[in-house]
């Protein structure tokens, strides 16, 4: 490995990749040439945060709930390049690419064909570029539950996903973990990790998997996996990426009115998550006390105590934790939690 991708407060971490939660004053002890990418999350017109010389930090419109740390900082441990092609920003190492793409909505006809663009522009350039392996993506755009010509803009958005990704031949095996959330600015933008080597398709023996819903669901199925699990090169380091997850189990929603049943419910789901990587893989992790940092995406900002309540039953008090207050996928979703496991192999 190369020097620590940090420099005073942070120690060396002798990992391919990493995240910290972090504010504008914490940033500038971060070391620019380790820095993969960067996610200013904040509420509308509120000044944009940009580190010097990274082209691919971008702002997502979602107001932060959490007391200070609002911004979120992918850490390569080998030195990065930072390159453009079409709309697509990106810096990467040799093996690692972290990626933003922005498009206006305005410049397509539906929020399908605006999807459809983005996710051929993304699958076009990682495969020319030679990091074929999506990893992780997370997309956001506004009104993601209001409809537009006769069909949820969620579901009209994975339509155009779904369209995109099929190209690729016997793509479902290959579908990445995901999040799509609804934010509260015009834009469609989408976040994602691609590597030279592909990871591991995990599902979820509780839900079934989301590529195969029924229709009732939309006309496509949402196109993603419950996580990917990474192997990193040197041997002794992997990475569960987990997906946005939420109280479904089967298919079906589970505690339409109660924001804390609901965080229990996808406790329940991330644990038969990681329970499932534990004992296919014989990998040391156990249950979500083991997630290296969440995300908590609260619909409604008066249920945040609710939510806090119960993940104080299940985390440790160190674990690193980022709320935002963003639009599920589905209307009667009023809560979501994505994270990433750091495991020693």
């Amino acid at each position: 490995m190369s020097v620590s991708p940090f420099r005073n407060k942070y120690p060396k971490s002798g990992k391919t990749l990493e995240a910290v939660y972090t504010n504008r004053r914490s940033v500038s002890e971060l070391d620019p040439a380790h820095i993969l990418g960067l996610v200013n999350y904040s509420a509308p017109l509120e000044p944009d945060t940009q580190h010097a010389d990274i082209r691919t930090s971008l702002r997502i419109s979602l107001p932060s709930l959490s007391e200070s740390n609002n911004i979120e900082v992918w850490i390569s441990g080998d030195p990065v390049k930072t390159a453009q092609m079409g709309n697509l920003h990106y810096r990467h190492t040799e093996e690692l690419m972290f990626g933003t793409l922005e498009m206006s909505e305005s410049d397509y006809s539906s929020i399908s064909d605006c999807s459809h663009s983005a996710y051929t522009e993304i699958i076009n350039a990682i495969q020319e570029l030679g990091y074929r392996h999506l990893l992780r993506m997370w997309n956001y755009f506004p009104d993601i539950n209001k409809d537009s010509d006769g069909l949820e803009r969620y579901r009209a958005f994975t339509v155009g996903r779904h369209q995109a990704l099929s190209v690729i031949p016997d793509f479902e095996r290959y579908l990445p973990s995901a999040s799509a959330v609804g934010t509260q600015e015009n834009g469609f933008q989408i976040v994602f990790l691609a590597a030279t080597k592909p990871g591991i398709q995990v599902e979820n023996p509780r839900q079934i998997s989301a590529f195969h819903y029924p229709e009732t669901y939309g006309p496509k199925s949402p196109s993603f996996a419950r996580a990917t699990l990474k192997h990193w090169p040197e041997g002794k380091h992997s990475q569960l990426f987990i997906s946005g997850t939420a109280s479904i189990v089967g298919h079906e929603t589970l505690y339409p009115e109660s924001t804390s049943k609901q965080t229990e419910e996808i406790i329940n789901n991330i644990n038969s998550l990681i329970e499932n990587v534990r004992d296919s893989h014989q990998l040391n992790v156990n249950n979500i006390a083991d997630i290296s940092f969440l995300k908590v995406y609260i619909r409604y900002p008066k249920d945040i105590n609710d939510v806090k309540k119960v993940l104080k039953l299940h985390l440790k008090p160190s674990q690193p934790i980022m709320f935002l207050q963003g639009d599920i996928c589905r209307r009667e979703l009023l809560v979501e939690i994505e994270g990433v496991i750091d495991i020693q192999r």
